[in-house]
């Protein structure tokens, strides 16, 4: 569905192997345990973030629309993380002791040195990708779906 060597794919794909690299430095850090899937295990998941993986794991199934379902979710990730990241990375840091040897490297981007224009350059290969009203319509509301997701994780998190 999304074509690497395509030029509007490549604004959109750029990034994906750190992004995954900074995901697994971080769990190995944190030493959290996981299923033969590459799943976290259950007992150590808060029910916001088994609700989001959930709302994913539909999108990725959903015959009809999982690219954009998906997309939406690389999307709200992706530029929230470039958006707020770096603050929240500096206040998970702080709260839980962390280093910057890992544990919240998720929230780093050393390779991106202007972050307003990169997720410009992120909507407008977004905006050219020729979808239909349908799938254009299932990329929103999967959008707004994973900003509340991730608004739900926040709030759990907080109460810990």
């Amino acid at each position: 569905w999304l074509d690497p060597d395509a030029p509007v794919d490549e604004g959109l794909l750029r990034g994906l192997d750190e992004r995954l690299q900074a995901l697994e430095t971080d769990l190995d850090w944190l030493k959290l345990e996981l299923d033969a899937s590459g799943a976290q295990a259950p007992s150590t998941v808060l029910p916001a973030t088994r609700a989001y993986l959930g709302d994913i794991e539909a999108a990725a199934n959903d015959p009809n629309y999982s690219a954009p379902r998906l997309l939406a979710h690389h999307y709200i990730r992706y530029l929230g993380d470039l958006s707020g990241g770096f603050f929240v990375g500096k206040r998970i840091r702080e709260i839980y002791g962390l280093t910057p040897d890992g544990g919240a490297s998720v929230f780093d981007f050393p390779d991106i040195v202007g972050p307003g224009a990169w997720k410009q350059r992120y909507r407008d290969n977004l905006d050219a990708l020729e979808w239909s009203a349908e799938e254009r319509q299932a990329f929103v509301d999967e959008a707004k779906a994973a900003y509340l997701h991730h608004s739900k994780v926040f709030d759990e998190l907080a109460e810990l």
